[in-house]
């Protein structure tokens, strides 16, 4: 990340308050008085198959099947997308409000956005 032991700590500590915030007003396992959600949330999961119903674990088939698209997601978003997005911020400033929205449909309706999340 190229920062300091120091300032990691710190953003570790600000990521693990954040999540606890979050989860502090989601979640019963963290806030007794918070409705467990979890039995909802994972019935579409067990009923496409991602869930093992007995175990409430991912299923080995579904888990393996996010390894193999994640990594060619994930360079395709690295390499392509940003690589626009870093473009389109880089004239931001010169870009009047209805050509800085027209740069954004732009980017959201292109070819490498649908590819990459699947939009097709």
């Amino acid at each position: 990340m190229e920062i300091t032991k120091e300032n990691f700590r710190i953003k570790l500590h600000r990521a693990k308050q954040q999540l606890y915030n979050f989860m502090d007003n989601k979640c019963g396992l963290i806030n007794k008085n918070n409705p467990c959600r979890c039995a909802r949330k994972t019935t579409s999961y067990i009923k496409l198959g991602f869930v093992d119903p007995v175990s409430l674990h991912f299923q080995r088939d579904a888990v393996a099947a996010i390894d193999s698209v994640a990594s060619d997601k994930v360079e395709s978003y690295s390499n392509v997308v940003l690589s626009e997005y870093r473009t389109m911020f880089g004239q931001h400033p010169f870009l009047k409000a209805t050509e800085i929205r027209e740069s954004l449909q732009s980017l959201l309706s292109s070819e490498s956005i649908r590819k990459t999340f699947n939009l097709d």
